[in-house]
């Protein structure tokens, strides 16, 4: 998980704690989206007390602890390839027994902190990956990665998870000549549910900072503290404005305080940057409907069924969902559907796979094996699933 949503009712869903979900596609620049904001009124300063001396700034996000910083100096790079200093990343981060980092969600840290303490969120963990990649001079980057809409609960609270991870670009890296792949990057993942060797969107050292701030914007939110959420969504919003899911997220801060218009008019802001994010879509039309605004509560359904219709990871979604609840027979057609508008998707191949053997049609699923096992022979689950189905 590195992006998450949150959603405090199943009548309306509202997108916190990142993990990423898929960011805006907006022709906009930086500059006109800040500008908009103004023109828009997008803020609530004489309903929230600003608090900035809680905010990290990017120098913290990135900042390694001396320890870390001793273990990478004891390191000869001199002459070093991209490869051998790529190596000696994944060393420190999967195969140092003595340090094994554990996976922990909902919960964002710096780079410090998540080295110190040996455990973080994706979004966490891809930070620090990013901030010795970049002290080791390699060509990295963190990714957004896009996949189907996730829902996970927590007391009354709902989140939607995303995911992020790290990646290193190179095109003399990582040849697997043998298989026929020239892959030319690394992916440096920390969630094996997630992982997928699909690439994302490249993120800038300013998203990634928005991401960090709407995350500790949701943590603050749910412990309370309304005031220094308020803080964190409006800092991220102006380190990157093109980011969708920190309106999402001020959103779902304006009904706490009953600012259900102020709510409303960050949505369509929304909106307008990413106009086909079926979640702001549905979060709109149940506030629409709060606010007795029923004629457009019922345009949005029609635009809604238009997006999902063509959407690969809606269905892919609800396929995963049907295939969690044992409706084999539902989950292959959702999953059917993702895989008319796809191509190469290892979760779709994984998850059909299993809802063919779990419904006798065994051939049918030794062919998903295949297809899988084409678009990446190194899939983690393809041993498994040979294992269980293949040879069965």
């Amino acid at each position: 998980m590195a992006r998450l949503t949150m959603q405090r009712s199943t009548s309306f869903l509202m997108v916190i704690l990142l993990c990423l979900q898929l960011s805006a596609c907006s022709t906009l620049e930086k500059n006109q989206a800040l500008e908009l904001q103004k023109q828009q009124q997008l803020w609530a300063d004489q309903d929230f007390i600003f608090v900035p001396n809680s905010l990290p700034n990017s120098d913290d996000l990135f900042r390694l602890s001396p320890s870390l910083e001793r273990k990478l100096a004891s390191m000869n790079r001199a002459g070093s390839t991209i490869q051998e200093r790529a190596n000696f990343l994944t060393s420190l981060l999967y195969t140092d027994q003595a340090r094994p980092f554990l996976y922990e969600g909902y919960h964002t840290t710096t780079a410090h902190e998540t080295w110190e303490k040996n455990r973080g969120d994706c979004l966490s963990l891809s930070i620090l990956a990013y901030a010795i990649g970049k002290r080791l001079q390699l060509p990295i980057h963190i990714q957004d990665v896009p996949m189907p809409v996730q829902f996970d609960r927590h007391g009354r609270v709902e989140y939607v998870n995303g995911h992020v991870n790290a990646i290193v670009l190179n095109p003399n890296l990582f040849l697997n000549t043998n298989e026929g792949h020239e892959r030319g990057y690394m992916l440096i993942d920390f969630d094996p549910n997630q992982f997928s060797m699909r690439r994302g969107r490249i993120l800038s050292e300013e998203d990634v900072l928005a991401l960090f701030y709407n995350n500790l914007g949701v943590e603050s939110m749910l412990q309370g503290k309304h005031d220094l959420a308020y803080t964190y969504f409006k800092q991220a919003a102006m380190a990157a404005p093109l980011e969708t899911s920190t309106y999402s997220n001020l959103a779902q801060l304006y009904l706490s305080r009953n600012l259900a218009d102020k709510a409303a008019a960050t949505l369509e802001f929304a909106l307008s940057l990413e106009n086909s994010n079926v979640l702001q879509l549905r979060n709109l039309q149940a506030l629409y409907h709060k606010l007795g605004r029923t004629q457009d509560a019922l345009r949005l359904q029609e635009r809604i069924a238009r997006v999902q219709e063509q959407d690969p990871y809606y269905w892919i979604g609800k396929g995963l969902h049907a295939a969690q609840n044992k409706q084999y027979t539902e989950a292959i057609s959702y999953l059917e559907r993702a895989q008319k508008y796809t191509s190469g998707f290892e979760e779709v191949h994984q998850a059909l796979a299993k809802a063919y053997w779990q419904t006798g049609a065994f051939e049918k699923s030794r062919q998903q094996i295949r297809l899988l096992a084409a678009v990446n022979s190194s899939n983690p689950k393809l041993r498994y699933l040979k294992a269980h189905f293949a040879s069965n």
